[in-house]
């Protein structure tokens, strides 16, 4: 275990007590973005992910509800019409994200957890929203 005032983030001692609350503020800041994107987004950002995903952060909130279709979208090359629809209820925000083309090219990387599939109900789910239903 590393001695008091020893900080792994930075490899060496801090220099006096405001460094260390700095380092810890913005360790902690981190942290609570990363929980924030898996919880809220659905999308789980390690460590070393964290700096370039921040960096696009801004574009991956514009399409993060619609990531599958916006990753498998062509805009010069519509086939259906439910593409056709979808790209226009969401065309203000995939044009946002476009602007970026090294954004463009992040996005295309990232999955989220489960792939974003819904989960069967178990049994007792089932039961539970029964019971819940019930009441009114």
């Amino acid at each position: 275990m590393p001695s008091l005032g020893f900080s792994s983030v930075l490899g060496r001692y801090y220099v006096d007590k405001e460094e260390h609350k700095k380092v810890k503020a913005a360790q902690d800041n981190k942290a609570q973005k990363r929980r924030f994107w898996k919880k809220k987004w659905n999308i789980d950002v390690t460590h070393s992910m964290y700096e370039e995903f921040n960096n696009y952060s801004k574009e991956i909130s514009k399409v993060q509800k619609f990531l599958k279709f916006f990753q498998n979208f062509d805009k010069k090359n519509i086939k259906t019409e439910e593409e056709l629809f979808l790209y226009g209820k969401f065309a203000r925000n995939i044009e946002i994200v476009y602007k970026n083309p090294n954004a463009v090219k992040y996005i295309m990387t990232l999955e989220k957890i489960n792939n974003d599939e819904l989960k069967e109900p178990t049994e007792s789910d089932e039961e539970f929203y029964k019971s819940d239903s019930s009441e009114n």
